[in-house]
């Protein structure tokens, strides 16, 4: 078996088994308020302790992050050394996943929150990995700024567009930390993404300024939103007014 093949089912594999093991119980959910807390920006939702003493989200669920990674690694080089850098990483799953599988990528992982990042540390620190993943507290803006002397190959976002306040300076912050050809991937709610930034006629235009998009995918429709999530898709409806769908892009420089 070539030997990224291998590679690409660990990844899948590793992830899987993160989630699984840090994801919130039915029992341990029905004690989470999911407006209980407001974290660093991102607004209100709810996290609760799991059985390890970790926060973690309650809408955190298998199916969706397995349906990312297989989004990301079908545009994923796995050829040389690689600089990675993920904007709201939470307990950043699909990093810790890729930097077990990847030795040969070098990951800045970052999120608004310090609680997330403390989080995803000790998450790392149980899967034995820290020499390629690096964390960080912060926004995109200081971000990319600490780092525009060295270009990113890949930067990854899931979940986070619908929860930035300025997209279109966070976009445009996207762009200059790219290396030329390098890609950004991302996922996002389509139906927040709405609800949140009613001025913006579509994530469509704003991209357009700097970016070519590579590719656009379903990654959860509303049908699969009830099939997969179940009470949760349900909790999601009726309390945040939206359905739990994901929307895939991938896009590159102009």
């Amino acid at each position: 078996m070539p030997e990224a093949i291998l590679d690409f089912n660990t990844s899948c594999d590793i992830l899987d088994n993160l989630v699984k093991t840090h994801t919130l119980t039915p029992e341990e959910r029905a004690k989470v308020d999911i407006f209980s807390q407001n974290r660093g920006g991102v607004g209100s939702r709810g996290y609760g302790e799991n059985s390890l003493g970790y926060e973690i989200a309650w809408w955190v669920h298998p199916e969706r992050y397995h349906k990312e990674m297989q989004f990301l690694l079908s545009y994923f080089s796995l050829e040389g050394k690689k600089n990675i850098l993920s904007i709201g990483c939470g307990p950043a799953f699909h990093e810790i996943a890729l930097a077990c599988a990847f030795p040969n990528l070098n990951i800045l992982a970052t999120d608004l929150d310090k609680r997330e990042i403390a989080t995803a540390q000790k998450i790392a620190l149980n899967a034995k990995v820290s020499d390629n993943i690096t964390f960080k507290s912060g926004d995109a803006l200081s971000i990319t700024s600490a780092h525009s002397s060295s270009k990113f190959d890949q930067i990854i976002s899931f979940a986070t567009l619908h929860d930035v306040p300025q997209l279109e300076l966070f976009l445009e912050s996207i762009a200059q930390g790219l290396s030329s050809d390098g890609l950004f991937l991302f996922s996002y709610n389509p139906f927040r993404l709405q609800s949140q930034f009613s001025e913006i006629e579509s994530l469509e235009r704003l991209l357009d300024k700097h970016f070519t998009i590579k590719d656009s995918v379903v990654l959860t429709s509303e049908k699969d939103s009830l099939a997969y999530y179940g009470e949760i898709a349900q909790i999601s409806q009726e309390k945040r007014g939206y359905p739990l769908v994901w929307n895939g892009m991938v896009v590159k420089l102009k």
